[in-house]
């Protein structure tokens, strides 16, 4: 009995490949196997080590994006800044701004500080109209 390519049954592997053919792939580059011939290969080196074993560490994905707007000047030092640190924007950004909101000794930003006078104002203005 054979199958359709007049092989042998018994010299068919499972991936179509003749037995006789599957010899031959182990000299072969890669590049130059079929698409048979390069399946087979794997099928029989499924065993085999891949290379060393490498520590690795999962960290929590990052799911929330923040946008803001900054003038060019100041998007440039943050760039320079960020690759004097020899590392990505992202990460310095988070490193810089997670730094100031842990701080307290970094002053708020100009707006909060209206802000905050603002909210002052205001409640000195209910006390007066108290009196």
């Amino acid at each position: 009995m054979s199958d359709i390519t007049g092989w042998p049954l018994s010299a068919v592997t499972l991936l179509g490949v003749p037995k006789s053919k599957a010899a031959t792939t182990e000299s072969k580059h890669p590049d130059e196997m079929s698409d048979a011939e390069l399946a087979e290969h794997h099928w029989q080196h499924r065993e085999d080590e891949l290379g060393e074993e490498v520590d690795f560490e999962i960290v929590k994905p990052l799911r929330v994006t923040m946008s803001f707007r900054l003038p060019a000047e100041e998007a440039d030092a943050i760039r320079e800044a960020a690759a004097a640190a020899g590392t990505s924007l992202s990460e310095w950004i988070r490193w810089a701004t997670m730094r100031a909101a842990r701080d307290t000794d970094v002053p708020p930003p100009r707006h909060a500080a209206i802000s905050r006078a603002r909210e002052l104002l205001s409640q000195a203005e209910d006390e007066l109209g108290r009196v």
